[in-house]
């Protein structure tokens, strides 16, 4: 408003505009249906005046003066948001016409397909919903009720009743139903939830289904803790049945652990379940110590969070069972650090001569962190076979990351040492955000450079990179580069400008030259034309794949 009392026309529609983008960016974040929500009239600021306008006396000057003002607004809301409503649903209408022959053909479509297939792809969108997993099995049920057919596809195909979720506290006949529902003779994922102080529950339910262990593709201990649980682990428990019930599980490929502690119990002499296929143990939170009897696993993944009172221990515990184990070949570790990360732990180094990719993933990362903590974690390990290399960095929300900018002055930190990691052939970084997030992004962060230090990854002959905003490189010493092959892959902020940006870094750098292929994959900004205006053909073989 201007201060003659007339209206700024140009500022009060960009205040106006304002508030329609900030609805459009609400309907971004999976408001596809009906959104979840109402507004109720306490949602107004102006209803703090409610009691003036209930009240049956005589209102004052100013009152009068103060509702008509608020009336005023209120009159306005409505008719702006009237013709918002109107503007809204005739674009809505638009689109409807436009996509309804489309959806009568998927109708059709999807009435033409076989039971199995309608059953396949039932089974994929219910694994890919990122509700809890103890929901999905109740989507099986959600979807028989959706017509004759579905309900009959829904009993009928058994594989949707495959994943049993499992409670200590279950009886017998819970048991069996669930159990009677896949049949006799498909895989079975068990997942058994049980109370850590309840040892005596847990074997009653492993013993009622127990005569189903030769077909458990996988198995998974959820460790539920109550005030008096202390610092009992889930694999106390779980020990305790398996020392006592020797069973064989021909099929099972997966084992999982989901706990709150590590323990230093000697397990060599325990009688441990039979299962001469495990191929992957995963665990969360729990760290098994070096006396874990299974060795034909080849895959370890773990999960930690780490908290200043404890994380100098359960490094310690990590490093000592990564060493045990000459049979691990794959290591991913998930760390995540909530808070602050307190005092530097003294991190002691994990040999394996085994491992020979390495995934870690991060969630919340500062330069702090990555100095302190994440890089001398990475650089503890010590793996001379190591092949493949990955770097996952996923902040949950905006708030944890401002940019790319602040990973480069300390990203040499989250790359293995050279010296002791000879063999590494391939090196993959991926730094993005959640597909719900992205779209929020600030101009900023899009156009912050990721710089890649080539001096950490001599040896590295592939490089594959995953970013939002830019990429360039930069290599300060004489030592010739086996760089050979260079991979952009769903970076959606690169452009022809940036891919230029990053062939005059590495031209500077002195890379180039040596190149043999550059390939660019589901980069949304560069088409072919952009992409060859970057490169160049000259001396240079490129590979443009964009999917």
């Amino acid at each position: 408003m201007s201060t003659s009392g007339k209206i700024d026309h140009d500022a009060f529609k960009a205040e106006m505009l304002e508030v329609l983008r900030s609805l459009e960016q609400a309907s971004r974040r999976g408001f596809l249906t009906q959104p979840e929500f109402a507004f109720n009239v306490e949602d107004l600021s102006l209803v703090r005046n409610r009691e003036a306008l209930q009240a049956t006396g005589c209102l004052e000057l100013a009152e009068v003066s103060d509702l008509t003002s608020e009336r005023n607004q209120l009159h306005f809301m409505s008719k702006a948001l009237q013709g918002l409503s109107t503007s809204v649903s005739d674009l809505l209408e638009v689109y409807t016409r436009r996509l309804e022959r489309y959806w009568g053909r998927l109708e059709e479509g999807f009435a033409s397909l076989p039971d199995e297939l309608i059953a396949h792809i039932f089974q994929f969108a219910a694994c890919s919903d990122p509700s809890s997993e103890e929901e999905r099995p109740l989507h099986a049920i959600r979807f028989s009720h959706v017509s004759r057919r579905l309900r009959g596809v829904s009993l009928d195909w058994k594989t949707l009743w495959s994943t049993i979720h499992m409670q200590a506290d279950m009886t017998n006949e819970k048991v069996n139903w669930l159990l009677s529902r896949c049949g006799d003779t498909i895989d079975l994922d068990i997942k058994i939830k049980f109370n850590v102080n309840d040892t005596v529950a847990l074997r009653k339910l492993v013993d009622s289904c127990a005569h189903t262990a030769s077909r458990w593709l996988s198995l998974t201990f959820v460790g539920v803790w109550d005030n008096d649980a202390g610092a009992t682990t889930n694999f106390d428990g779980s020990r305790n049945v398996m020392t006592e019930q020797l069973l064989e599980f021909p099929q099972l490929r997966e084992l999982h652990f989901h706990d709150l502690f590590s323990t230093t119990a000697n397990l060599a002499n325990i009688c441990s379940w039979v299962a001469p296929k495990l191929d992957v143990l995963q665990c969360t939170q729990y760290i098994p110590p070096p006396s874990f009897p299974n060795t034909t696993f080849t895959t370890f993944q773990m999960h930690l969070l780490l908290f200043p009172s404890d994380s100098q221990r359960r490094v310690r515990n990590l490093a000592a069972f990564l060493s045990s184990k000459p049979n691990i070949l794959e290591f991913l570790l998930r760390l995540e650090v909530p808070g602050n990360i307190g005092e530097r732990p003294n991190v002691p180094v994990a040999a394996s001569s085994s491992i020979k990719h390495f995934a870690l993933s991060l969630l919340q990362v500062d330069a702090e962190k990555i100095r302190n903590l994440y890089g001398p974690i990475l650089r503890s390990l010590r793996a001379p076979n190591l092949q493949t290399f990955r770097l996952d960095i996923t902040p949950p929300d905006l708030g944890a990351f401002s940019s790319t900018e602040e990973i480069s002055p300390v990203l040499r930190f989250l790359l293995p040492d050279h010296r002791y990691h000879s063999l590494l052939e391939t090196i993959i970084i991926q730094i993005q955000f959640p597909q719900a997030i992205e779209p929020l992004l600030s101009p900023e962060v899009r156009k912050a450079t990721l710089n890649i230090p080539l001096d950490e990854i001599l040896q590295v002959c592939c490089l594959w990179i995953t970013t939002c905003g830019q990429v360039s490189f930069s290599r300060l010493g004489a030592n010739p580069s086996a760089l050979r092959v260079l991979q952009f892959s769903s970076c959606p902020d690169l452009d022809t400008n940036g891919l230029q940006l990053a062939v005059q870094s590495l031209i500077h750098a002195g890379v180039w030259a040596t190149l043999e292929h550059v390939v660019i994959r589901d980069c949304r900004l560069l088409d072919y034309g952009g992409a060859l205006e970057a490169i160049g053909p000259e001396g240079l073989w490129y590979k443009i794949n964009n999917v």
